[in-house]
């Protein structure tokens, strides 16, 4: 076993996550993070309504063309299209009071990570607004790549936030 000392200065509600978040890193990468937060003009349980049934993310996430559910709730298996690549992730959170939702990718072929583990956290700022803070941990396999990786990720990711708030007002 390695210990890695990361010098990741998480997000204020990242630290508050540290009890869910179940990542570790064992195989001698270095542990990255992507994290994107933006508010949007929907009230939370609306925009939590589409995040927690875990089945929907077409429906929202313009980059993700399918996606099917296999069983419901924790330990339910789903399988995301993403430019043609077959995601496979297994649902690992889905917390209500908290509306906390994980997720970890346990086979792709599209980028160069592993142990990817995934976390869309909704909080409500007002009865009409609400901060969406996605992020996922994971090792990179290539370190040349990891830059533009992060880069496509984060467009990704704001891309998918939008796409959750113009889903959350239909």
């Amino acid at each position: 076993m390695s210990l890695h000392i990361i010098t990741y200065r998480p997000h204020a509600t990242e630290r508050m996550l540290q009890p869910h978040l179940q990542h570790s890193t064992n195989s001698g990468e270095t542990m990255k993070t992507v994290s994107v937060s933006k508010r949007i003009n929907v009230a939370a349980e609306a925009a939590w309504h589409w995040v927690r049934r875990g089945d929907a993310m077409h429906r929202w996430a313009p980059f993700i063309s399918a996606c099917t559910l296999d069983g419901k709730g924790v330990g339910a298996k789903r399988v995301c299209i993403v430019q043609g690549h077959e995601l496979y992730e297994v649902l690992e959170t889905i917390d209500d009071e908290q509306r906390l939702f994980q997720y970890r990718i346990v086979k792709q072929a599209m980028l160069p990570l592993k142990d990817v583990l995934g976390t869309i956290r909704l909080t409500a700022l007002s009865a009409s607004e609400c901060e969406v803070l996605w992020f996922l941990n994971c090792e990179a396999t290539d370190e040349a790549a990891w830059p533009e990786v992060k880069k496509g990720i984060e467009a990704m990711y704001l891309m998918g936030i939008k796409g959750l708030e113009e889903a959350s007002r239909s």
